[in-house]
């Protein structure tokens, strides 16, 4: 793809913008860059680019920005539906993502990862397996690094191991992944899609352009995600407890056993795990999938299965007061997320949940909410709907911010109980992502536990 001289519009300023930007320049473009924002809050961006050649169009998107370019590249929180980014579609101007500006330049295998849950700790684990094969692996997309900022830092990288949002694969168009994994499908982002389809439609188009010397990953125990088996031409197998006799990989109470796509069996202990729950032992089968097709030996796979710790603000043991556990799921964005996280409890639960609306069904939650929480602290802008939801099934009560609802979760709570944040919502009504989130729950926790010590 030859930039020099070419006219491109970056959309949206934040970090994968930025980093498009650097890129974009590097090869010879004349870039412009578009942000509805202000100048204020945009600060910290515009520092970073400031010494770069490249105009700022801010405060607004304006049409005739769109339209004098030969191509333009959407961060992920720029949906392709955006009034000026369909006029310029619609004028024969190629839109994409950074993901697919990103494809157009690697020459490495990319294993993708993909779904609405699970992704992040995949994703991760996939790497940690790979690297302690001995086999060198950039990480990023959706985490960590964008995947543009490691085109020229490649290398000697045998694989890029990449997660990836339904926003990111909305622009993609000659993306190919050489293995693509579809963790499971459940209620998200319909704040941004018109309905449910349109977003599993769009977490779908991971499976674009695969070949037959491509492989694909899929949940056998999600159904909408089997659905997508005649999409693709790559080879396909699979994980869950579904799988039984099928090429793939499924677990009995502690063990996985695998069958790979010459029939080779193995088994492998989960007794080591530090990862809890349903949906961990999900992403450690889609996992071990991967590295077995990447030719990992059973003893490294299972090694690093053993060492693999967890994530922070994914079911992430903060630690014991009195006797009551405390888990921070801060990345518990949707209802899907929240449901395995209380499944993963026998102990009486006191969950604390709520913050920004992303126009999903509570529905789901009833009957684990009735059977697992004790205590059902609702907090942000979504506490009033999740109340009428829940409402006589368990006691509840509302509060205006987290470090109120972390003190009444350890006033209510006894020995025994387990204190979980799973918000099932977005933090932006009151934090800047749900990073941000989880480490203040875990700072209020600190500082009650530290004031329990001056008393």
């Amino acid at each position: 793809m030859d930039l020099e001289n070419k006219k491109v519009l970056v959309v949206g300023l934040g970090k994968t913008g930025v980093a498009s930007i650097q890129f974009l320049l590097s090869r010879g473009a004349e870039v412009v860059a578009t942000d509805i924002k202000t100048t204020e809050e945009l600060a910290g961006p515009l520092k970073k680019i400031e010494q770069l050649k490249v105009k700022v169009d801010i405060d607004g998107h304006r049409d005739e920005t769109f339209l004098n370019n030969d191509l333009i590249v959407v961060s992920p929180g720029v949906p392709l539906t955006l009034g000026p980014v369909k006029k310029a579609i619609d004028s024969g101007i190629e839109v994409i993502s950074e993901i697919e500006l990103a494809y157009r330049y690697v020459k490495k295998p990319i294993i993708a990862v993909t779904g609405t849950n699970g992704k992040t700790t995949t994703t991760t684990l996939i790497a940690k397996i790979l690297e302690h094969s001995g086999k060198k692996v950039f990480l990023g997309g959706n985490i960590g690094f964008p995947l543009i900022s490691c085109v020229d830092e490649l290398g000697d990288k045998e694989y890029i191991v990449a997660e990836l949002s339904s926003f990111q694969l909305e622009g993609v168009s000659r993306f190919r992944a050489h293995i693509s994994i579809i963790l499971n499908f459940s209620e998200d982002h319909l704040d941004r899609y018109e309905n449910f389809q349109e977003y599993v439609e769009a977490k779908s188009r991971i499976l674009l352009n695969q070949q037959s010397s491509d492989y694909a990953i899929f949940n056998a125990d999600d159904q909408l995600v089997l659905g997508l088996e005649g999409r693709t031409e790559a080879g396909v197998c699979f994980f869950g407890e579904k799988n039984r006799g099928k090429t793939g990989i499924y677990g009995e109470k502690d063990v996985l056993f695998y069958r790979g796509f010459t029939g080779v069996k193995e088994e492998f202990s989960l007794l080591k795990t530090k990862l809890k729950g349903k949906q961990n032992c999900q992403n450690i089968m889609a996992a071990v999938m991967a590295a077995k097709i990447c030719g990992c030996s059973k003893g490294d796979i299972q090694e690093a299965i053993d060492k693999f710790s967890g994530l922070e603000h994914r079911m992430e043991f903060v630690g014991e007061v009195e006797q009551v556990d405390y888990y921070n799921d801060s990345k518990a964005t949707n209802v899907g997320a929240v449901i395995p996280a209380l499944a993963s409890f026998r102990e009486p639960v006191i969950l604390i949940a709520g913050g920004r609306d992303k126009g999903l069904d509570f529905e789901p939650l009833k009957d684990l909410v009735q059977e697992k929480v004790k205590l059902l602290i609702l907090l942000g802008e979504a506490k009033e709907k999740i109340f009428r939801v829940m409402e006589n099934l368990t006691e509840i009560s509302l509060v205006s911010s987290l470090d109120e609802a972390v003190i009444l979760a350890k006033k209510k709570a006894r020995p025994k109980d387990v204190v979980l944040l799973s918000p099932g919502c977005a933090s932006f009504d009151m934090f800047s992502g749900y990073e941000a989130r989880g480490r203040f729950f875990k700072k209020q926790l600190m500082v009650l536990v530290e004031d329990g010590k001056k008393n």
